[in-house]
């Protein structure tokens, strides 16, 4: 495998990770909540589906998405917390950071 699939399986497994204590320390309700995480290197995130319950959640149910929230690999091209992640300019970063 070349970097980047291995780096966005990794980013995976960590937000799907990270997804469950949200749910151990009650911090999200139903399906409410998303974590996500920047692509080192890339211009790109990883996010939680939206819709999906926390307890169904696997690394390959997490969505690929640009900057701007639109999926470009996985199951699910609903990420509604893809766009308002990065909604906001001043948290976006720049393309040339890593």
């Amino acid at each position: 495998m070349s970097a980047l699939p291995d780096t966005i399986a990794r980013i995976r497994r960590e937000v799907c990770g990270l997804h469950a204590e949200l749910t151990r320390y009650e911090l999200v309700v139903w399906t409410a909540g998303n974590v996500s995480a920047r692509v080192p290197g890339y211009d790109l995130m990883v996010i939680k589906p939206s819709g999906v319950s926390y307890d169904d959640l696997t690394p390959e149910l997490m969505v690929v998405t640009d900057l701007y929230g639109t999926p470009v690999t996985g199951i699910s091209a609903d990420a509604d917390g893809a766009a308002a992640t990065w909604e906001n300019p001043e948290l976006m970063p720049s393309s040339d950071t890593a």
